[in-house]
């Protein structure tokens, strides 16, 4: 029953993504970034005195959904219509390359 769930909710997602790619991609990214920084600051950097920075987390959040909903994923769409999206090694080297060194 929860592999079908997952399944489900799998499809609808990829299928929201190509729709939508920006849209899907900032708010992926703002919900991470979002529970990834309130995990940092409850866990790693904890400061009972002042509690969750929230002016910090709304920052990281703004900057997540703008960054990887605009400019990151237009550069990743470029990266598919220059290189092709086949499911090579050489496409997927290729991408990495161009990402990691170049970007």
């Amino acid at each position: 029953m929860a592999l079908v769930v997952a399944g489900s909710l799998g499809r609808r997602y990829a299928s929201a993504s190509i729709a939508q790619p920006h849209l899907v991609a900032g708010g992926t990214a703002c919900g991470i970034i979002t529970v990834a920084d309130l995990t940092c600051q409850g866990v790693v950097q904890r400061d009972p005195e002042n509690g969750i920075d929230w002016r910090r987390t709304a920052g990281l959040a703004v900057f997540g959904a703008w960054h990887y909903g605009g400019p990151c994923k237009g550069l990743y769409l470029l990266y598919d219509r220059v290189l092709g999206n086949s499911p090579t090694l050489r496409t997927a080297a290729s991408k990495m390359v161009l990402d990691v060194y170049v970007h």
